[in-house]
């Protein structure tokens, strides 16, 4: 199997390529671009398989790139790579046959190695494939569970400030969105759910252990306005704050 990686991003290149020589064992050729033209160039003369293809580059974008090459009869399979901020768009462009799958930035070995394995198995069925599957799929659950316990982490270590899911996936460098749905599958709970309750745990401690003004615990456990803490506490525990510091000594 022939593989071509368009990345005009070096670093991220040159990781494509490492995963796929140390991790699969089925392909033959690797060719690599640093651009769509490039990439439309070596895929002219080369006629590789499956393209990798990053899906914003400086002269055009990976979905046009492959446009373009597929109205040149050439015969391959697309595998699209996205920054979150790229994910809407790239979901559409999954409905194009040729592209068989997409992976979001930072790319994890296992998906990289699963989306090729998929192209292969199409396409050279008798072939033998690069991993064992449950051994990718014990990786990816790893990773995937290594993303929550991060993510849980950062949002017990900024619970105070005026945190969001924007924020959390930024730091996971993760789509939002994506991140919203990973979490909410994994942990049971959605992210807000999970917010709130680490807010109010930590309310609750402070109105029994301190004697503190409610404002002043609403404003520490990530509220502006003491109204709004208020009216969630109720909402979650069934009574007031006030109730919880008499009863809850």
């Amino acid at each position: 199997m022939d593989i071509l990686v368009v990345e005009d991003e070096k670093l991220i290149r040159d990781g494509i390529i490492s995963i796929i020589t140390s991790k699969i064992n089925f392909v033959t050729n690797i060719f690599s671009a640093d651009s769509g033209l490039a990439g439309i160039d070596i895929a002219n003369h080369k006629r590789p398989h499956l393209i990798i293809t990053d899906i914003r580059m400086p002269d055009m974008t990976g979905l046009e790139m492959a446009r373009l090459i597929q109205e040149m009869s050439i015969d391959t399979s697309f595998v699209v790579v996205s920054g979150y901020s790229d994910f809407q768009y790239t979901q559409q462009a999954v409905q194009n046959n040729s592209i068989k799958d997409y992976l979001l930035k930072p790319i994890y070995w296992a998906d990289l190695v699963k989306a090729v394995t998929k192209v292969h198995q199409e396409t050279h069925t008798k072939d033998p494939v690069a991993l064992d599957n449950n051994e990718i799929d014990s990786s990816g659950i790893s990773e995937t569970r290594n993303i929550i316990k991060r993510a849980k982490q950062f949002i017990r270590a900024n619970y105070n400030k005026e945190i969001s899911l924007q924020m959390v996936g930024d730091y996971l460098y993760l789509n939002p969105s994506y991140f919203s749905m990973l979490f909410k599958n994994q942990s049971g709970e959605n992210f807000l759910d999970y917010l709130t309750r680490i807010r109010i745990e930590n309310a609750k401690r402070l109105l029994v252990e301190t004697n503190l003004k409610i404002y002043k615990i609403s404003e520490m456990v990530g509220y502006k306005s003491e109204k709004h803490f208020i009216t969630v506490f109720k909402k979650n525990m069934g009574y007031s704050p006030n109730q919880h510091r008499q009863y809850g000594k």
